[in-house]
């Protein structure tokens, strides 16, 4: 129903928000609403701490496949303006198997994990649904998707983001 996905979808940039002030413990609290966990993690790449908010399986699958958001932790240490996403996220295809993607999308996610960490960006969004996926899969271009919305959070002063000082790069 999509009255309770706009409630949910609102839970969700609500818990990065949270997350991006630095209040993991009200993070948690509304992303489990929605399935989600906010984690900590040391990058092994980089040896970077970060936090990563992330959809959890139910039966198996993941019920929203809303997508993943990395915020470098802890964010008062980190004065990056840049913001790395890939919305259109896609497995490398298999040998002897049909083509899962299409055009340039293929391992899109790897070049996105690169840029966030070559740069010290201080987010990495990378959308959990590969662009044909559904008929609303295509976050670059759902003015209503988890994905913008939390790409509006991430950068609009209003919800005290970026703001113009915000750069974006898409892989």
């Amino acid at each position: 129903h999509p009255k309770d996905d706009l409630i949910a979808i609102t839970r969700l940039v609500e818990g990065f928000k949270r997350a991006r002030d630095g209040d993991l413990l009200e993070a948690g609290k509304q992303l489990k609403l929605v399935d989600y966990t906010a984690t900590r993690y040391i990058d092994s790449g980089t040896g970077r701490e970060v936090v990563i908010l992330q959809e959890q399986k139910v039966n198996g699958a993941y019920p929203r496949a809303w997508g993943l958001y990395v915020i470098a932790w802890p964010p008062k240490q980190n004065s990056s303006n840049l913001v790395v996403e890939v919305p259109h996220a896609c497995p490398p295809n298999i040998p002897n198997k049909p083509k899962v993607c299409d055009g340039g999308d293929t391992d899109s996610h790897r070049v996105g994990v690169e840029a966030f960490r070559s740069a010290n960006a201080r987010y990495l969004f990378i959308n959990g649904a590969q662009r044909n996926a559904t008929s609303s899969s295509d976050v670059a271009h759902q003015a209503g998707s988890a994905f913008e919305k939390i790409h509006e959070a991430a950068l609009d002063p209003k919800q005290k983001g970026l703001g113009a000082s915000g750069k974006v790069y898409q892989a």
